[in-house]
């Protein structure tokens, strides 16, 4: 077998230095993140509590505009244990990717529409076709020069960016709102703490998953939707998986949407730390909207192209249909076959190939034109609904008990 079809989910990240570490090679690694994410919890817990910053709530500082705020101890931080869930998340969601990716590299050959002669053109565009997805995981995997010189450009640009806001701002700039990560003057253990962590999640959370989404829907969705597009996709409505035999795409774009979801809990824990303003809203729109767009656009031709094979596949179970069911007999010619075993033998056969072809036609009926199952679909909505739920939760509550407190105490 060649390199190609020995491809392992492992293949794609070995040369990701991150991943490689806290992942591994077999299924042990996946027990290698979370024990070190808890090491790593307790010794900025410990240096925390040392330097007397994991509860600040006592402490009062004066803002710009003179009003008093708490700064907020690493114990109080309730961003800081979203962020935990969802760095932990964000490194199995990413694994998945790796899987998903392998499984499309492994199905797509069967995927390909087969006819009983190949013309020589399309075996040549098939053949164009899957050596670039090989090239796309090639640049996914690091294998490549440009795909290093963009990767470590994200890294780079993000490392810049974490050295401003956590170490450059903090020493020279202070801020009026201080945590236990931002505050040197006062806490300077816990702010030297807090760099290594911050460079954790930024670089090695952010900096990673960033490279994989963006560079999955920069390579590997062109192509799906090419492969769409080109109508070089065999569809079959009455497939085992339910999603007409397309599943292994459907799953890159679901597993790539939930690698972004994965920072669904930090943006919880961030409506319930900072102040909820206009650019937090925004923001949260943006990320759902943006949830959509890759759960879906992707997918747009894949779509077009199942829907089309659902009515045609439709169409021709109904012609067998009505072909199969005028050749019973009429109900004057039914007391004449009394005694004609051969041809009674023979209508009884045609009832069951009826019966056959009604079957056949339900489970066409019943076949999305998404490559998605239902289950795939209760879980995505669920990422969208339950963060709603939340803030209009929290919205409804804090009104309510506004109005309990002006209604007792008055204005």
């Amino acid at each position: 077998m060649s390199e190609r079809e020995n491809l392992t989910p492992y293949d794609l990240y070995k040369n990701n230095l991150f991943f490689r570490t806290f992942l591994g090679s077999t299924i042990w690694g996946l027990i290698r993140f979370p024990v070190f994410l808890s090491l790593f919890y307790a010794l900025v817990y410990w240096i925390c509590s040392i330097d007397q910053a994991l509860d600040l709530s006592h402490i009062s500082i004066a803002t710009l505009d003179g009003e008093p705020v708490h700064p907020k101890g690493f114990s109080e931080d309730i961003a800081n244990y979203c962020l935990i869930v969802t760095m932990l998340l964000a490194v199995y969601t990413t694994r998945n990717l790796f899987i998903h990716l392998v499984g499309l590299r492994e199905h797509l050959p069967v995927l390909l529409r087969e006819s009983g002669k190949k013309s020589v053109e399309s075996e040549v565009q098939e053949t164009a076709l899957m050596s670039r997805l090989d090239s796309a995981l090639d640049l996914i995997s690091l294998k490549t020069p440009k795909g290093k010189r963009i990767y470590y450009s994200i890294l780079g640009a993000l490392a810049v960016s974490m050295l401003y806001f956590q170490i450059y701002h903090p020493l020279f700039n202070p801020i009026d709102k201080r945590t236990w990560s931002l505050w040197p003057q006062e806490h300077l253990l816990s702010f030297a703490v807090a760099i290594p962590w911050t460079a954790l999640w930024v670089i090695g959370i952010v900096g990673n998953c960033l490279w994989y989404i963006s560079s999955t829907a920069i390579t590997i969705f062109p192509l799906i939707y090419q492969f769409g597009k080109a109508r070089m996709v065999r569809v079959i409505p009455i497939a085992p998986d339910g999603q007409g035999g397309l599943s292994s795409i459907g799953q890159v774009a679901y597993s790539l949407m939930f690698v972004v979801a994965s920072g669904v809990p930090f943006l919880i824990g961030m409506y319930f730390t900072v102040d909820r303003d206009a650019s937090l809203q925004i923001g949260a729109l943006i990320y759902f909207l943006t949830l959509v767009a890759i759960f879906f656009a992707p997918l747009m031709s894949v779509h077009t192209l199942m829907k089309e094979a659902k009515e045609n596949e439709l169409e021709r179970l109904s012609e067998l249909f009505r072909t199969a069911y005028s050749q019973l007999p009429e109900a004057s010619e039914i007391e004449n076959l009394l005694g004609q075993e051969e041809r009674t033998e023979d209508h009884q056969q045609n009832v069951h190939y009826l019966g056959q072809i009604n079957n056949l036609y339900e489970r066409a009926d019943t076949m999305p034109v998404w490559p998605f199952n239902p289950g795939m679909l209760a879980k995505f909505f669920s990422v969208i609904v339950f963060p709603l739920i939340v803030f209009l939760a929290d919205i409804l509550t804090s009104t309510f008990m506004e109005e309990i407190v002006s209604r007792l105490f008055g204005d």
